[in-house]
């Protein structure tokens, strides 16, 4: 149940879309000319107000003339979208959290094809499905189809699957992670460290159920990822002790994601999905 009408909420606001769009990228275009990898094209002497850091010394030692480096610009960036598709996601009301971040990506992607560049979506749990970049709004509607079809299954393997991630990322990009994050902090943070360099969006979806839990009494709770079941009796006192560590687990899944300076988003399941698309485009730094 993968709802992509929103789009066409998205539309009315074009002007801001592309406005944010087109800043998200500034900073990763920039980087990829002057980075390692780029096709040096050519020399011209260097003119008051050119980057210093581009001059050439050794053409300098030789002609006794500054003349800067030129690169050939890297003409689009790419978008990827990494989502959690493990069982903890299989959970939550109206949506499950795989189908609302489903919808996240999806508008994601829609965004980005609008302002002319590629995306790339791909799925993990233990392992990652990686997934060639793409540029056209048929194939949105193709991934949302792959994605509904999809058997939403496995453990979380954050790190293993940004280590494979990583193997195969050639150039600085955006990196979009869309999970629950129900996993341990520490492995967050290495999972981060791994695409540090790269612009990093993080969007955790919670249930409106793993927010307000509504259980009394003796309670039976069973790991969806991997079986192992706890019985507890739920009183009041037991309940504010979970709020209280969630909250506590999600303000230090924040922190790890601002000392790398990635961005963070938490939405819950019961919150209509073009308002967490504008709070990501309006608070986004990128």
């Amino acid at each position: 149940m993968i709802d992509i009408d929103f789009f066409d909420q998205l539309d009315r606001f074009t002007f801001m879309v592309r406005k944010r769009v087109s800043t998200l990228y500034k900073g990763t275009r920039r980087s990829v000319r002057y980075g390692k990898g780029t096709e040096l094209v050519g020399f011209r002497e260097y003119t008051r107000g050119d980057d210093i850091r581009l001059i050439d010394w050794k053409v300098y030692a030789r002609t006794d003339k500054l003349f800067i480096r030129e690169f050939e610009e890297e003409k689009s960036a790419i978008t990827h979208i990494l989502l959690d598709s493990s069982r903890s996601m299989d959970f939550g009301r109206p949506y499950t959290k795989f189908e609302y971040g489903a919808m996240l990506g999806a508008g994601i992607a829609y965004l980005v094809v609008k302002n002319s560049e590629k995306f790339a979506f791909s799925t993990f749990s233990e392992r990652i499905a990686i997934n060639p970049p793409r540029k056209s709004l048929s194939s949105i509607v193709s991934i949302v189809d792959e994605l509904e079809r999809m058997e939403i299954k496995g453990k979380t393997k954050l790190l293993r699957a940004i280590e494979e991630f990583t193997d195969v990322l050639r150039t600085r990009s955006v990196v979009v992670l869309i999970s629950d994050f129900l996993v341990k902090p520490e492995e967050v943070r290495r999972a981060l460290m791994r695409i540090g360099r790269h612009e990093i969006i993080m969007i955790q979806v919670l249930s409106d159920i793993e927010w307000e839990l509504d259980v009394y009494g003796s309670v039976e709770f069973i790991d969806s990822e991997t079986g192992d079941k706890i019985e507890v009796y739920a009183t009041p006192s037991f309940l504010e002790e979970y709020k209280r560590r969630l909250e506590n687990h999600i303000e230090e899944t924040e922190k790890i994601a601002r000392e790398v300076g990635a961005d963070f988003f938490s939405f819950r399941t019961d919150m209509p999905v073009f308002e967490s698309m504008l709070e990501v485009i309006e608070k986004s730094r990128y």
